[in-house]
């Protein structure tokens, strides 16, 4: 009987551990393109992610121009010269990627 008390409670923890820290699944861009009025200015992303619980340190945020437009923060982009670049969010270590959004 104890071993049957002892593996449900590891069950239940793992149940709960995993409930708490999932990967996300997918990432959507709110905005289909970001204008700065000026340069230096920053703006956060708005986005979502599935499912809900997601954590989310596991995001990362490109740039494929940097010299026009960067992150400084989790999902805060930075105007730093004119031009045009697509930004987008991926899931670390996985190729789960958003929709690419002009600036």
């Amino acid at each position: 009987m104890k071993k049957y008390v002892k593996k449900l409670i590891l069950i239940l923890i793992c149940f709960i551990l995993s409930a708490c820290s999932t990967s996300p699944t997918g990432i959507q861009l709110i905005d289909n393109k970001i204008e700065f009025d000026s340069l230096n200015l920053e703006k956060t992303l708005v986005f979502t992610v599935k499912p809900e619980n997601a954590d989310k340190s596991t995001i990362e945020w490109i740039s494929e121009d940097e010299s026009v437009a960067c992150f400084t923060d989790s999902a805060v982009l930075c105007a730093k010269s004119e031009g045009e670049t697509k930004v987008y969010a991926a899931v670390k270590g996985t190729n789960i990627k958003s929709n690419k959004v002009s600036v």
